[in-house]
């Protein structure tokens, strides 16, 4: 739904199944993507697993953390970052493109 809702605004997506999948679609494709769209509660690897990943491949990578824990200590430790912003489930589309804005 979220990937059809974002190419329906013109985004171009790419869906990754966990954290691992995520990270091997960014170092292939991260020339390629704008922002990573990151739930911090995955299978594979954990959010803050991934995002560390991500950053190694680009320190620079522009990241949503998208929770419904915005007062975790990963969160608010990743939240410190000025490439990172983060979007409390559940949230309207509206937020997401607001926030996904704000990181351009």
């Amino acid at each position: 739904l979220l990937e059809d809702m974002l190419t329906e605004q013109g985004y171009q997506t790419f869906l990754a199944s966990d954290g691992k999948v995520g990270v091997d679609l960014y170092k292939t494709n991260h020339g390629r993507i704008d922002a990573v769209i990151l739930d911090m509660n995955m299978q594979e690897m954990h959010g803050k697993e991934t995002y560390d990943k991500l950053s190694e491949i680009n320190p620079d990578v522009k990241v949503l953390i998208a929770t419904g824990d915005p007062e975790s200590s990963d969160v608010l430790a990743l939240s410190k970052n000025k490439h990172v912003r983060v979007i409390s489930k559940p949230y309207s589309m509206n937020e997401l493109y607001q926030a996904l804005q704000l990181l351009a």
